[in-house]
């Protein structure tokens, strides 16, 4: 019998879950990926405002995206407020 099955049920299951297997992995890769890559972006922006404060010029557009930036890569993280308040308070 095997993957060729009377009625074919089994081999179309065994196809049906390596399309999802390949899915699921190439949804966590972009997932790390667009992670990696906001990490990496704030690092950037991180450089060119601690260069402009230096230089003692205006970083407000800069400061701006990176808040932005922060806001996104929490989210990613999953951590809620509450949980990041409590985190904190564990410290003292």
């Amino acid at each position: 019998m095997g993957i060729n099955n009377v009625d074919g049920k089994l081999a179309f299951t065994y196809t049906i879950n390596i399309i999802i297997l390949y899915y699921i992995d190439h949804i966590i890769m972009n997932y790390h990926q667009y992670k990696k890559s906001l990490v990496t972006e704030i690092n950037t922006l991180n450089k060119i405002i601690d260069d402009k404060i230096v230089r003692g010029l205006p970083y407000s557009k800069e400061a701006l995206r990176h808040k932005s930036l922060s806001k996104e890569l929490k989210r990613l993280s999953g951590k809620s407020y509450l949980s990041n308040l409590v985190s904190t308070l564990t410290l003292f």
